[in-house]
């Protein structure tokens, strides 16, 4: 019966297939091989069928075991680097899909290797790369350490003012942990031009992370804002003059001195 279900013409045969994807992880521990045959071989063709079976799995994401997890990477990898543009999937699918198999290891590695989410986030939106900032950094700290050292990607292409941002947010949310985090956090980081700094904004104790951390705060200004300061993220300058209002020593380092001229030659 299912198989004539999907043998219909149209749209029915699409929509039968839209829900076998859709509980593809259950079916797939009942009957591996009958999987594979009707529904799966969907992936290896070109255009409904292999889009609406995609939509059906992001739509109730699951998989019992890395057999099955295997099968689906390869296409869900060509839509994070867009090598595949159709069918459209809510980044937060693709984040996820990615993540929760880096977190996954075994004795023969993880699941999502450490080359392969690099892989995606240097190739992938930026959509997708401060999707999975947000992620991250709702791990448990020993999980984010990892990522952010060993996974987190040098290439240009995966550095910009909003990842730049999202960096430093995930630093300044773990006060606990923030000065190895914005140690590991800081060759990443690029300049941001105007927008909004968003990274200290509703945190209670940011001053007082500041004081705790002057050094490692005015390094990150001095690596986050740029040249002129006509350029500089709106409230770019609140956390500066924190410090330099209420960390005297620093009023004499060099970073301190030349922020402070740039600010002093623009309008702020």
């Amino acid at each position: 019966r299912v198989e004539r279900a999907l043998a219909i013409p149209g749209d029915g045969g699409l929509f039968a297939l839209y829900q076998l994807a859709r509980q593809i992880g259950w079916i797939y521990s009942r009957d591996a091989n009958w999987a594979e045959t009707v529904i799966l071989t969907a992936l290896d063709s070109t255009g409904d069928r292999r889009e609406v079976m995609l939509t059906g799995f992001t739509h109730n994401m699951r998989w019992n075991g890395r057999k099955l997890y295997d099968r689906l990477k390869a296409p869900i990898s060509l839509l994070i680097s867009g090598e595949m543009s159709r069918p459209k999937i809510d980044v937060r699918a693709l984040s996820g899909f990615a993540l929760w198999g880096w977190r996954t290891a075994e004795a023969e590695g993880r699941w999502f290797s450490d080359t392969e989410m690099r892989t995606a986030l240097v190739r992938g939106s930026q959509e997708f790369r401060t999707t999975t900032l947000w992620q991250v950094g709702q791990w448990p700290f020993e999980e984010k350490r990892t990522f952010l050292a060993e996974v987190w990607p040098l290439q240009l292409a995966a550095r910009n003012s909003t990842v730049s941002d999202r960096l430093c947010h995930l630093a300044f949310q773990d006060a606990e942990h923030f000065a190895e985090l914005a140690k590991i956090v800081l060759p990443f980081l690029t300049t941001i031009r105007r927008g909004a700094l968003m990274f200290t904004a509703g945190l209670q104790d940011a001053h007082a992370l500041m004081a705790a951390n002057p050094e490692t705060c005015l390094e990150i200004y001095w690596r986050i804002l740029p040249e002129s300061s006509e350029e500089w993220p709106y409230d770019g300058h609140s956390g500066l003059d924190y410090l330099y209002n209420n960390v005297k020593k620093l009023r004499a380092d060099p970073r301190m001195i030349e922020l402070m001229r740039r600010r002093r030659k623009g309008y702020f």
